[in-house]
């Protein structure tokens, strides 16, 4: 291949990573909108929980913590790939070009000790995860009680 092939095909390539970098980004905001509707829905409810009956506010948390690990999956899935093109950028076709652009980003953020998105999603996850139990904790225990 020549030096113009390769520079096309990087192009190519980088131009797919940031594809799936905004759809990455598309899906968080999906899943952080929905679970936000469900906890306003669920802290409405919460608010009238004797006139709801118990199914309905057990199951909404518990709908909830299954959108959280669905969200979690689909985090898994985005950095896996992200992970994948990445790799094919930076060791084999940034190897054929006279400057590594990813490969030197990386490694100054590596020194700043930079949080990978990933990081921040996951917790994001387990924060509304986190509420959902209690959610349902609580519902649980006030209905026995």
């Amino acid at each position: 291949m020549s030096k113009s092939d390769i520079l096309e095909l990087y192009k190519l390539y980088v131009q797919t990573a940031e594809e799936n970098s905004k759809k990455r980004l598309q899906t968080n905001h999906f899943y952080i909108s929905l679970n936000s509707a469900l906890l306003s829905v669920i802290v409405f409810l919460g608010s009238y929980f004797h006139k709801v009956h118990f199914p309905v506010i057990i199951i909404l948390p518990i709908v909830g913590i299954f959108i959280s690990v669905t969200w979690y999956f689909h985090i898994r899935s985005y950095r896996q790939l992200s992970e994948a093109k990445f790799e094919i950028i930076n060791n084999t076709l940034e190897r054929q070009l006279p400057v590594k652009l990813f490969s030197m980003e990386w490694e100054i953020l590596k020194s700043k000790k930079y949080i990978e998105m990933t990081k921040i999603e996951n917790t994001l996850v387990v924060l509304f995860l986190i509420l959902y139990i209690t959610l349902s904790l609580s519902f649980v225990f006030l209905t026995n009680s």
